[in-house]
């Protein structure tokens, strides 16, 4: 049995050791800062730059659609729980009030 565990250990000792040397070498790191001679842009600028960015980009365009799609039809899960819940598996009101205080999305 000692020698099952002994394979487990080294390896979460090696875990812990890469961990603890990734954190000294952060400590010791010293970050330049180099002072930037551009202006800062404002809210309003910085976002039209962004909404003229995603206007003219097509793969842009297609990753929004994409995660738009995407998220209306993932809505549609928690939205029909209750219906699902109270007319098709014929729970009470009182249970189905119980699981979304156990499930707080399944309010929504």
């Amino acid at each position: 049995m000692a020698t099952r565990e002994q394979p487990r250990a080294s390896i979460f000792g090696a875990n812990g050791l890469g961990f603890i040397l990734m954190f000294l070498a952060i400590l010791q790191w010293k970050r330049v800062n180099v002072q930037s001679s551009l202006p800062l842009e404002n809210f309003f600028e910085s976002l039209t730059t962004a909404i003229r960015y995603v206007r003219y980009t097509p793969g842009i365009k297609i990753l929004l659609a994409r995660h738009a799609l995407f998220s209306f039809f993932i809505s549609i899960i928690p939205s029909l729980m209750p219906v699902v819940g109270l007319q098709e598996l014929h729970l009470k009101l009182l249970i189905w009030d119980i699981c979304s205080r156990v499930w707080p999305s399944a309010r929504y």
